[in-house]
């Protein structure tokens, strides 16, 4: 599940990253949040009938809208987010099938790297405990998620920015623990975590070549391993 705004081409490297894992039996759906360019061109001539595309009938401001309805949309018995800046490691899938078998959590966490904000020069790492009680401490980006489908169904669905204190995947998580909803982790780091903050006029000034660089370091990586 990818939400997306006006990303272009800029989401092809994702997307790319989702094609090239080890466990295969997924769909990818990309919702617009209203998008007004030519994403759906990038996607259809890129990916074919690898990906559905969906585009919101209009800009709900947050990945909250078009969440829920790839939630709605989706055949999968798991969701599993990817935020349209965000890379997954090929064995991501994989990690998160294998613990969903062995543990059967309502949340599945993978390790994710948090590449440096502008201004903070260090990399953030999350998503590796053991504690089952470490989502009540610690947030998890939903790009290292994968839960249950019917999980919303318990909880309630992504909510309202415009109704909430605080960020809506932040209360989604917060929400999640306090239902008493069980949370495990991989053990290891799957997930790339870029906040488009952390790239200065990113939305403004297209380009994706430190996707693409980090794809290619990916790939380099595995052939070696």
């Amino acid at each position: 599940m990818i939400a997306t705004f006006n990303r272009g081409d800029r989401i092809v490297p994702t997307i790319r990253s989702v094609l090239r894992q080890t466990w295969r039996d997924f769909e990818i759906l990309v919702v617009g949040d209203g998008c007004t360019d030519n994403t759906g061109d990038v996607l259809a001539t890129n990916f074919g009938d690898s990906v559905t595309w969906i585009n919101l009938d209009r800009n709900y401001g947050s990945q909250s809208s078009p969440n829920n309805e790839g939630v709605r949309r989706a055949r999968g018995s798991h969701i599993a987010y990817l935020g349209h800046d965000d890379i997954w490691s090929p064995d991501h899938l994989a990690a998160m099938a294998r613990l969903i078998q062995a543990t059967e959590p309502d949340f599945a966490v993978s390790g994710a790297i948090l590449y440096p904000q502008r201004g903070i020069p260090e990399y953030g790492l999350t998503g590796l405990f053991d504690d089952p009680e470490a989502a009540r401490q610690e947030f998890f980006p939903p790009s290292s998620w994968a839960h249950r489908r019917d999980v919303l169904e318990q909880i309630g669905p992504w909510g309202d920015p415009n109704e909430l204190d605080r960020p809506i995947d932040l209360e989604l998580q917060q929400r999640a623990v306090r239902a008493g909803l069980a949370f495990a982790s991989t053990g290891i780091i799957t997930v790339h975590k870029f906040a488009a903050i952390s790239r200065y006029m990113s939305y403004r000034f297209q380009g994706r070549a430190h996707l693409d660089a980090d794809l290619r370091r990916l790939r380099q990586r595995n052939q070696r391993n």
